[in-house]
């Protein structure tokens, strides 16, 4: 069976990158989250790898993506 936890194969997911400069901008970081949740809703992503966000801090990306939901499973600054 595909995709039964006992028989060695990993699930098949859907991973997506996608580069969404300028969402450490305060002034446009409404309409890039917005744009992800679009994504999201349309494309049923099991996994983002979000580029070029230009956070200065962990901090400051976990604030602006906690709207969003979902799990961040790492970030680089």
């Amino acid at each position: 069976m595909m995709g039964d936890e006992t028989d060695g194969h990993i699930p098949n997911f859907k991973q997506y990158s996608i580069n969404i400069n300028g969402i450490a901008d305060p002034h446009r970081r409404e309409s890039k989250l917005n744009l992800i949740q679009k994504f999201i809703k349309d494309h049923h992503p099991d996994m983002i790898h979000v580029q070029e966000t230009h956070f200065q801090s962990t901090l400051e990306a976990h604030a602006a993506f906690r709207r969003i939901g979902g799990t961040i499973l790492g970030i680089t600054t």
